[in-house]
């Protein structure tokens, strides 16, 4: 092997530390892109995320209140339950049930023909009305 002279080995240290301080440096970069940072808002947010339903349901806790029930409540989801004494239903009464709708039903119709009927003049005075305001 050839012998560095002594300036040779110092600039080859010089250039080994250099090179050692690089990876260093790009490892600490490298650690440092993976931290994430939050702001004093979001850290708020993430608490009042966190802490503010646990504190309702220690709070309806200790009210003796069911706080599934109550955010049931709020919600407007109330659960629908069948009567415990109403009768099962039969074949006859389902009959009956669909001949009085449809007797409704018909009268109804009729109730719309004649309104139709008579409702000519409600839509001439309609036309008249989108002309005059221009809709």
């Amino acid at each position: 092997m050839k012998q560095l002279s002594s300036t040779d080995r110092s600039l080859l240290a010089n250039f080994r530390a250099a090179e050692a301080k690089q990876v260093f440096i790009f490892a600490k970069n490298e650690n440092m892109a993976l931290r994430t940072r939050l702001t004093p808002f979001s850290r708020l947010l993430l608490f009042m995320i966190i802490v503010l339903p646990l504190a309702y349901f220690g709070a309806a806790y200790y009210n003796n209140e069911d706080p599934m029930a109550k955010l049931r409540e709020l919600m407007g989801k109330t659960s629908v339950a069948m009567p415990a004494d109403a009768p099962p239903a039969t074949a006859d009464s389902c009959e009956e049930r669909v001949k009085a709708l449809e007797e409704e039903n018909a009268a109804l119709r009729k109730a719309l023909e004649v309104m139709a009927k008579g409702s000519t003049t409600a839509r001439d005075t309609a036309a008249s009305n989108r002309q005059k305001w221009g809709k």
